[in-house]
């Protein structure tokens, strides 16, 4: 309790300390000019629009000197692109999680408790100098009895009740934020830090953190050129996390050395063509992408392949949020107001109190702002500044899982843009979106989609069925002494389900080979069947042929070779579902 209250002290006399400091900076900056005329209610705003540079800066060094929980809450506020402003998002990006190291007498006993032996009894050999130090853990470099190199990441001691003291401090700063500033009641501050609580506490388990490591090296694609490493489950526990060592140079090194000749050049392409596509692949195929992909998190090797390293922040896209981000991007492409706000609605975004009318309006002025634009000239980042800006207007509450993309999102474009000037984010991932297309269409994920949409239905109009067939009334009344026709109809529900199945099923299937067979010779008319043969050319081997073999057939044709496929793959889940009976 005592060391709480004298955090507090420790904490509330230093903001006043930046706080002084930064209202001169201001001052000089001549920000009351922007303040003149205006509600002071409205002060906090104008200042975060107009002068986010100054105030991220500001705050970057204040976090950094109150210490590790506060460098991490920073980090994580800087992946709310739908709360603060670019120029402070991308000053609050650029914290650097480093720390003296602790002594390796913690390191030690720390590796005691959780294996029962010092680090030398289990490491043929154990480097006591770390390499890498920051808030919440160091890394060590060690050797297996194997002999394979690997990096040791030892938690810092104590760390748990630092961040809990930490997060007491800022829970009673955001209480009194609340009850002076409408604008920190608005975007419920409070549950914020609560998200940012329960985001720190998975950070410090390194199992977990192993897990994520696993889940992404799983997904990547041999041809992607990026590695990640392998977890040593024997040698890892929630507090000590063992991964295969990685030689290389970090690409916030590699950035600062400029480009002297045109190999160089044509090598930074490759690298930046790499890292995006692998992590928007990650996002829009996998639905599971590393949401910290900054220059310290990304190693380069001389032969162009790249290593992704430190798990604690993983992204999550649902199916759902996916789709509606490819039906976003296609309202994007053609400008059409209607597509957007049908994007919005399908990732649900719109909470059933919006005005429609008004949010339509506000997209109708924001699709006035790209109309002349060409489409790979728009920048991501600033098309989500706009989306998510928009959604605070409206009171909309968006999922982390958006934030930590346009977080993403944004190092990436940064990135690409410092390894190369002309490279834009859109163009590195048109042929990603190309890839996925083929793959969304390809016929196990069709069959894939189909299936879990199908049972999912028929799930839900069983249990409706069901439910009416319990509350049906007797025919001939609910007369005591015959209450045995609505059990006898109850016990027959299902052989009538089974029966509802089977139409259902048929009726998806005629529907779904009459979509297909019209929608192929609408692109047989249109010509399209080259734009599939050259979508063709930049998919794998396999895909490569099989499209290149339908697009040599007259479109009737390919529509019936497509219905066919889709109803071998229907009928197998139709059986499945019968068979499960």
């Amino acid at each position: 309790m005592l060391r709480g209250v004298l955090r507090l002290g420790e904490v509330a006399g230093k903001l006043g300390i930046w706080a002084a400091g930064t209202a001169a900076a201001l001052a000089l900056r001549g920000a009351w000019r922007d303040l003149r005329g205006a509600p002071p209610g409205t002060w906090g705003a104008i200042l975060l629009r107009r002068h986010g540079d100054v105030l991220g800066n500001r705050l970057r060094e204040l976090l950094v000197d109150l210490g590790p929980a506060f460098v991490k809450f920073g980090q994580v506020a800087s992946t709310r692109i739908d709360l603060f402003p670019r120029a402070m998002i991308q000053a609050l990006a650029e914290l650097q999680d480093e720390v003296p190291p602790f002594s390796y007498a913690e390191v030690r006993r720390t590796v005691e408790a959780e294996f029962g032996a010092p680090p030398e009894a289990i490491f043929a050999e154990f480097d006591p100098v770390p390499i890498a130090s920051a808030s919440l853990g160091q890394v060590h470099r060690a050797r297996l009895a194997d002999g394979r190199e690997v990096a040791v990441k030892v938690r810092r001691p104590h760390i748990e009740e630092a961040v809990e003291r930490d997060l007491a401090v800022i829970r009673f700063l955001v209480a009194w934020a609340e009850r002076l500033l409408p604008a920190a009641r608005k975007i419920a501050l409070s549950e914020k830090v609560e998200e940012f609580g329960e985001s720190l506490r998975r950070e410090l388990d390194y199992v977990r953190e192993g897990n994520h490591a696993d889940l992404l090296r799983s997904a990547l694609l041999p041809e992607a050129g990026v590695k990640i490493p392998a977890v040593i489950w024997e040698r890892t526990t929630e507090r000590v996390l063992t991964l295969e060592y990685v030689r290389g140079e970090k690409l916030k090194d590699f950035l600062a050395r400029p480009p002297q000749t045109s190999e160089e050049r044509a090598f930074r392409k490759t690298v930046a063509v790499r890292l995006v596509r692998t992590i928007v692949r990650q996002m829009f195929r996998d639905g599971v992408f590393h949401a910290d992909p900054h220059p310290g998190n990304v190693f380069v090797h001389p032969d162009g392949t790249l290593t992704l390293i430190d798990f604690g922040m993983v992204g999550r896209l649902p199916e759902r949020l996916r789709d509606g981000m490819a039906l976003l991007v296609v309202g994007l492409m053609q400008k059409d107001t209607d597509t957007i706000v049908r994007a919005v609605r399908a990732m649900q975004l719109l909470p059933p109190s919006a005005d429609l009318a008004a949010y339509r309006a506000d997209v109708d002025r924001l699709r006035e702002k790209y109309y002349h634009r060409p489409f790979h000239t728009v920048s991501v980042p600033e098309v989500l500044d706009d989306l998510l800006g928009l959604a605070l207007r409206h009171d909309v509450e968006v999922p982390r899982e958006l934030t930590l993309m346009g977080r993403a999102l944004g190092l990436l474009e940064g990135i690409a843009v410092r390894l190369d000037p002309e490279l834009r984010l859109v163009d590195l991932a048109e042929p990603i979106g190309i890839e996925l297309l083929l793959h969304r269409l390809s016929p196990p994920e069709v069959y894939r989609r189909a299936r879990v949409r199908l049972e999912e239905d028929l799930a839900l109009v069983r249990r409706a069925l069901t439910a009416l067939a319990a509350l049906a009334p007797d025919e001939e009344g609910a007369s005591v002494g015959r209450p045995r026709r609505r059990d006898r109809r109850r016990e027959r529900a299902p052989e009538h389900l089974g029966a509802l199945d089977w139409a259902i099923l048929s009726l998806a299937f005629v529907q779904g080979a009459a979509l297909l067979f019209v929608l192929l010779v609408l692109l047989g008319t249109l010509g399209a069947r080259g734009t599939l043969a050259a979508a063709a050319s930049g998919a794998r081997v396999v895909g490569e042929a099989a499209l290149a073999a339908f697009s040599a057939l007259p479109a009737p044709l390919c529509g019936a070779a497509l219905v066919g496929v889709g109803a071998v793959f229907g009928a197998r889940a139709a059986l499945r579902i019968v068979r499960r009976k």
